[in-house]
């Protein structure tokens, strides 16, 4: 993502970001030392056993159950003679997570470039499909549920970060990332109500959970995430959207992506946004789906992290989208507009992908997550060099292609 300060110098893009100073050129992913004290995740090589953190003077604060794993409390002797007990996998810095972003009825550009109103119509042998009824869990800073058009596919959720069951947006991130995927398709903007726009999402018919990880200012933690997705696979969520992303390698977080995988899930996530040959964390995960993001030229956008991970493009660059009708932290912070605005950023581009892959599941909920992705890889447009590279992946999703 771009950085706050060079919003001022580009006021074009509408661009924003939390991590662009922090990029340190992710290939290979920095490990964390184990020397600061502070939060930490400790893997198990069996049962879970929290006594040992308890003796060391530690205190856990999460335990999961989708892998063999705790968060914990510990001062940097008690992370040390943790991490050479014969019973513990790992030990390793809960590493902070970020928000993939940088700063009649309306139809954004790139709903249109992924194919979506060719699956709405049926058209190229496609029966009607808007994802009717299709949840997609959203792991993100929450949702305007209260949106105009964001209220009608809401299905509820959790907040991770605040430990009660009301997701409520206050950062705007994720109620931008809900839209892309299933803001409703209600006509013309009725009565002036939607300050000037109604968009519509890639999959309108689809139902959003929203699962909070992030706090206000679009950070969270990794036991955060790793929460949320297990929170995802307990309540029989099959398709995952993560518009974040972090610097540090972990193995939980991975095992973590690794059991959803296993239990029939897939997740998608966005590159990241520091411009450089590597990805973020969990997009580099060979269990994810990772997403870069190209302009409405289709050229790859410039601050679209790349490699051979990359699974697919979509657009990531001026998507307007809905933000919250209510004061949050990038209306009040940042200043862009309530209700709707245009955003810059690989979770931009993720969020299109998950709406196509909603159109997709929804017209065969019975497929496994393996057909699933090898579908994904078969509807894109090529981009690039012929075939699969490490700019674009496979090629700009589209949806008009389901029926080939």
């Amino acid at each position: 993502m771009l950085s706050p300060a060079l919003r001022r110098y580009q006021p074009a893009a509408l661009c924003l970001g939390v991590l662009a100073l922090l990029a340190l050129a992710l290939a290979p992913a920095p490990a964390q030392t184990l020397g600061h004290g502070g939060s930490y995740l400790v893997g198990f090589r069996g049962r879970v056993d929290a006594g040992l953190v308890s003796a060391a003077g530690g205190q856990v604060t999460r335990t999961f159950h989708l892998i063999p794993a705790l968060a914990a409390r510990l001062s940097t002797p008690a992370a040390q003679q943790l991490a050479r007990h014969p019973q513990v996998a790992y030990v390793e810095p809960d590493a902070p997570a970020y928000a993939y972003y940088s700063p009649s009825e309306y139809l954004p550009w790139g709903i249109e470039r992924v194919g979506a109103p060719l699956a709405w119509a049926g058209l190229q042998g496609l029966l009607p499909n808007t994802a009717a009824g299709f949840k997609v869990a959203l792991l993100d800073t929450g949702v305007d549920y209260t949106h105009p058009d964001l209220a009608a596919c809401y299905a509820g959720g959790v907040d991770i970060v605040n430990g009660d069951g009301d997701p409520r947006d206050d950062n705007g991130h994720g109620t931008h990332c809900a839209g892309i995927i299933a803001a409703a398709d209600d006509g013309p903007n009725q009565g002036g109500r939607n300050s000037g726009y109604c968009v519509v999402g890639v999959a309108p018919g689809a139902r959003i959970v929203a699962v909070k990880v992030l706090g206000a200012q679009g950070s969270g933690s990794y036991s955060q995430v790793i929460a949320g997705l297990e929170w995802a696979r307990d309540n029989g969520l099959k398709l995952v959207n993560l518009g974040l992303g972090g610097q540090f390698s972990s193995q939980a977080l991975q095992a973590a992506c690794d059991a959803c995988w296993a239990a029939g899930m897939l997740l998608v996530a966005a590159a990241g946004n520091e411009g450089t040959a590597a990805l973020g964390h969990p997009a580099r995960y060979r269990n994810v789906i990772a997403v870069g993001a190209v302009d409405s030229a289709n050229n790859r956008a410039w601050f679209s992290n790349y490699g051979e991970a990359i699974a697919v493009c979509a657009p990531g660059v001026e998507v307007l989208a809905p933000l919250p009708t209510y004061p949050a932290h990038l209306t009040t912070v940042y200043t862009y507009q309530d209700t709707y605005d245009s955003l810059t950023g690989t979770s931009a581009a993720a969020a299109h992908v998950t709406g196509v892959l909603a159109l997709t599941w929804s017209r065969d909920p019975r497929a496994s997550n393996t057909v699933i992705r090898r579908r994904l890889a078969e509807i894109t447009t090529d981009l690039g060099l012929p075939g699969k590279d490490a700019y674009f992946g496979s090629g700009l999703v589209n949806a008009g292609l389901l029926a080939r």
